[in-house]
């Protein structure tokens, strides 16, 4: 009988000491001193505890970059990828957007494709300092969000008109311009520009567009404050452009949507940052998007440069850096990368390495 009672008796016990330790351990080691049980079992834990740590303090190491967190010096150049994917929604990848910020103050925006205004708002800047909106071209997975930017500015402190250049001419109808576009988001949004004069500030609400002839090669449509912004023609749909910037001796080329090209070769040679397109192969389209295969064929490999293009593109023109963009980063696209640098092994050898990587949003 005896023996019977004493084995809750003891295992009570144990349970009693085991929560007295814990408990003990818990409040010791939540100070900052920390000398309890909880930073013996930390220190434990593997290797040796970082220092310069508290519980509550700043962080002492960062080992991700957030844009913004470091001064951008007057030499530099900063690109924020604000959109990288496809018109395909997902939550975690906008389309086309990227931010070019440059140490004398200038920002720039390429594209503005569906769902990246909600990036670049996040950012956290002014909107003031994001008027300047370039578009290579006029699909949705381009220029989207740009009538988003356009009417929120006058309800998140922008103050200022929006500019834009955009494609025209060339021999496209005028109706399929950049200025019949911006015509068409002020119909759109009228009522809404209407009924909020009076009330709101509405000076955001004016749009200056500057529409280029988009068939013209090394075309200069911005050049100021040291900075040179070119066009030349991209293979892909009429009135569809890439653009070339340069400034403090540095070169950046943004392909938009294009085939590969002798302009692009010539213009892009050596650039220090080459973002390009670099599309998956036909049969993912059927398999991932559900598209027809003569649709796959045609989206993939006659208006856009896929993934063994794009390391030629980047063999021919040797730039210092490569970033590939304009596929969804989902957990079975990584492999794209591999492609890319194993065929260009392939046809190239190894003489010549770039420092490649996909644009993450």
């Amino acid at each position: 009988m005896s023996h019977r009672t004493s084995r809750p008796f003891f295992g009570a016990l144990l349970v009693f000491v085991a929560f007295s330790a814990f408990l003990f351990g818990y409040l010791n080691g939540s100070s900052e001193a920390g000398s309890g049980l909880i930073s013996r079992a930390e220190a434990s834990g593997g290797g040796q505890v970082a220092t310069g740590w508290t519980r509550t303090g700043v962080y002492p190491d960062h080992e991700v970059y957030f844009p913004g967190t470091e001064e951008l010096a007057p030499d530099e150049m900063r690109v924020i990828a604000c959109g990288s994917g496809m018109p395909m929604p997902r939550l975690k990848q906008a389309a086309a957007c990227f931010l070019i910020e440059l140490g004398n103050g200038e920002k720039f925006i390429f594209d503005l494709g569906t769902g990246s205004f909600t990036t670049l708002y996040a950012l956290g800047m002014p909107l003031d300092y994001m008027t300047k909106i370039f578009i290579s071209h006029q699909h949705a997975d381009h220029m989207g969000d740009l009538p988003t930017l356009w009417i929120y500015g006058m309800q998140n402190g922008r103050s200022k008109p929006l500019e834009i250049w955009g494609p025209g001419g060339g021999g496209m109808p005028d109706s399929w311009g950049m200025k019949a576009a911006t015509d068409g988001i002020l119909k759109f949004y009228n009522w809404m520009l209407e009924t909020s004069k009076g009330g709101l500030d509405t000076r955001s609400l004016a749009m200056e567009v500057h529409e280029f002839d988009w068939s013209k090669n090394n075309n200069v449509i911005y050049d100021e404050n040291g900075v040179v912004i070119r066009t030349i023609p991209a293979i892909h749909l009429e009135g569809s452009v890439s653009f070339i910037l340069e400034w403090n001796g540095m070169k950046l080329a943004f392909s938009g949507d294009t085939l590969a090209n002798r302009w692009w070769t010539e213009a892009a040679r050596g650039a220090d940052l080459a973002i390009h397109e670099c599309f998956l192969p036909n049969e993912n389209f059927v398999s991932k998007y559900k598209f027809q295969p003569a649709e796959a064929i045609y989206v993939s490999t006659l208006v856009h440069t896929t993934a063994p293009v794009f390391g030629k593109i980047m063999a021919l023109t040797q730039p210092k850096h490569a970033v590939a963009y304009h596929f969804q980063n989902d957990p079975e696209t990584p492999p794209l990368m591999d492609e890319i640098h194993e065929d260009f092994n392939e046809q190239f050898g190894s003489d010549f390495q770039f420092p490649l990587r996909p644009a993450d949003d």
